[in-house]
């Protein structure tokens, strides 16, 4: 497979194209934990609305909506309670562009309730 603009090569795992090598392992070994129990639900490239579209007005045309989607969803236990948790796979060079720290920053205040990792 080919290079993305950030040099990682696609990966391909199960019939599922990955962005990365590093993304194909944490699906492996989240596959393999949901296999034996450890978490349920797991979910790739699951999608968070941020801002919905906005309609147009005097001032400006319509904006389309702007979302988060991250790598993983998943369901695990948490001192003996659910937890969902969302997990983004990000190389030193993504974890610091604007956009994803702004998105990041937006769907970690909109969703308290949600346990964010980064990897």
């Amino acid at each position: 497979m080919r290079r993305n603009k950030y040099g990682n090569r696609k990966v391909e795992v199960h019939g599922i194209p990955f962005d990365s090598k590093k993304e194909s392992e944490k699906y492996l070994e989240l596959w393999a934990l949901q296999k034996v129990g450890e978490i349920k639900n797991l979910k790739l490239q699951p999608k968070y609305l941020l801002i919905p579209k906005q309609e147009p007005t005097q001032l400006n045309s319509r904006e389309q909506a702007t979302y988060y989607i991250a790598d993983f969803e998943f369901w695990e236990l948490k001192d003996g309670k659910p937890q969902k948790v969302v997990t983004d796979i990000k190389s030193e060079i993504t974890r610091r562009e604007p956009s994803y720290i702004i998105k990041r920053k937006l769907f970690k205040l909109q969703n308290p309730d949600i346990e964010f990792r980064e990897v």
